[in-house]
């Protein structure tokens, strides 16, 4: 087996977004989103012309010191079954290492659903990420005078500045460029199906 480690070229995306899909169940936004995500930033493994794995280390920044650090966030990690447990997956994150030191990033993160091959390349635990879950209903039991409403485009674009101050308080919080919140986050909270509320003062 010749396994061929590469940037993604513009014929790969179809095969690359239908690996995804697979891989991931996405959302119709993050298909969607999937299309428009640069090719130089992510890496291909390749058999016989056929694309059998991939990597995407995007170029964000994290907060750290009230400042923030030029960071690669490495998502996507994505293998053919047929081709996993036989050194894919580690040469596409030694890869994207490479690819991402040569851009300058200071440092890397990601979210491991599977941790092991990732430890193997360096990674390792760094922090914690919480989720809470709170039924709709009970926000109307806020004390003050506060509206539940669901949130519209224009209410999550004044979010920005907001959420930069808040994050830029904090460790490891991510910098929501306009690509990350025109891709991450509004699509999915304003989708018809979307469930995203605000509480107003």
């Amino acid at each position: 087996m010749s396994i061929e480690i590469r940037p993604m070229r513009e014929g790969d995306r179809e095969a690359f977004v239908s690996l995804r899909c697979r891989t991931f169940r996405l959302s119709a936004a993050a298909v969607t989103a999937s299309w428009a995500i640069p090719a130089c930033e992510v890496v291909v493994a390749v058999d016989g012309g056929i694309l059998v794995g991939s990597i995407r280390s995007e170029s964000v920044g994290q907060f750290f010191g009230h400042r923030s650090v030029p960071c690669g966030l490495v998502t996507a990690v994505a293998v053919e079954p047929a081709y996993r447990s036989s050194g894919v997956g580690r040469a596409l994150i030694s890869a994207a290492l490479g690819q991402m030191a040569e851009r300058g990033l200071a440092m890397t993160t990601l979210h491991a659903s599977l941790p092991s091959p990732y430890r193997r390349a360096g990674y390792e635990v760094s922090g914690v990420r919480s989720r809470w879950s709170v039924p709709v209903e009970r926000l109307g039991g806020l004390e003050g005078s506060y509206r539940v409403v669901r949130a519209t485009d224009r209410d999550l674009q004044r979010l920005r500045l907001p959420y930069r101050v808040f994050a830029a308080e904090r460790t490891g919080l991510i910098d929501r460029s306009d690509a990350w919140w025109n891709t991450r986050v509004l699509p999915h909270a304003t989708a018809e199906n979307g469930e995203c509320f605000l509480a107003i003062d």
